[in-house]
């Protein structure tokens, strides 16, 4: 490599560090901020490994982490940073997007995240979903559920009881009250923070607010899109929107992602009383993939 080419990787990737050093706050597992311009693999909150070396040879993700944490259908959640600030979540990825390989790959500004098909990384070709100039990737590691509301592995749900499984087991009307009169709604409680102070959405306000349906999986329970909770009380989606579950996991979305012709911000109360999110948004071949996924959220919170 020549020399000029050493000093512009070397600045590209201090901008990174400098990037994540302001926006490392949350997410999957914590941690974050890398202090050295590496891109740095997080599991459960701990730096395993740093990757810009790696990213060179279009490695999966996989690759790169302990032993523990190499089946990618023990994650729970797979997270990914931007140097822009951007933050992607995609819940139980093995289940909601099989066959695919999540990857790390040089790109123009430094190293690039994808999901590829097998045979597209074999060949360096083009990833089905991309996310550019990353700081970071988190991964949180399934964990039996102490209530037995389901396991976050198997599409179909069926880790436990399978109700809030995800994938497409979770719904298909069975997160229904047994009255068939909706959802249990009497404990959901939703903050809405913002400058100009804090708001609380119940389940009965919930229950007034028009009603829409996820575009993939389960397309017959209905929610809410999370503009139109914001709407219900005469608020627009800021810079950056930071949805949070009771875990203390978040899917960060800027405004630009409330455009309902690419993105679809879903919300749902399933059968234990939970608020299940997941961010929907249409790949460049024009499908629906899930973005984001949260369960039991308690929180949106709108930033400049």
């Amino acid at each position: 490599m020549a020399r000029g080419s050493v000093i512009v990787a070397c600045v590209v990737l201090s901008m990174a560090s400098a990037c994540k050093k302001h926006n490392g706050g949350k997410g999957v597992g914590g941690g974050g901020g890398g202090e050295h311009g590496d891109v740095e693999l997080i599991v459960d909150g701990k730096v395993v490994a740093s990757a810009n070396k790696d990213a060179v040879k279009w490695t999966p993700v996989a690759d790169l982490l302990p032993a523990a944490a190499k089946d990618t259908k023990s994650w729970h959640a797979l997270e990914v940073h931007t140097a822009a600030g951007r933050v992607t979540t995609m819940g139980d990825p093995a289940a909601t997007q099989p066959g695919m390989i999540p990857a790390l790959f040089p790109g123009d500004d430094g190293v690039d995240f994808g999901m590829f098909s097998a045979d597209a990384l074999a060949k360096h070709g083009a990833p089905t979903s991309v996310e550019h100039h990353i700081t970071d990737v988190r991964v949180a590691l399934a964990a039996p559920d102490p209530n037995g509301a389901g396991s976050a592995s198997g599409s179909d749900g069926s880790g436990a009881n399978g109700g809030s499984g995800s994938g497409n087991g979770e719904g298909n009307g069975s997160n229904r009250t047994a009255s068939a009169d909706g959802p249990d709604v009497s404990n959901v409680k939703l903050t809405i923070k913002q400058k100009a102070g804090d708001l609380e959405v119940s389940g009965n306000d919930l229950l007034k607010i028009a009603k829409t349906t996820a575009p993939i999986g389960d397309t017959t329970t209905e929610g809410w899109d999370v503009a139109a909770v914001l709407a219900s009380r005469q608020i627009k989606p800021t810079a950056k929107v930071v949805i949070t579950d009771e875990s203390g996991t978040s899917v960060t979305m800027t405004a630009k992602q409330f455009d309902p012709k690419t993105d679809l911000a879903f919300m749902k109360i399933n059968k234990q009383g939970q608020i299940r999110f997941r961010l929907f948004e249409k790949n460049p071949g024009g499908a629906w993939d899930v973005a984001g996924e949260l369960r039991g959220v308690t929180t949106i919170e709108l930033l400049p």
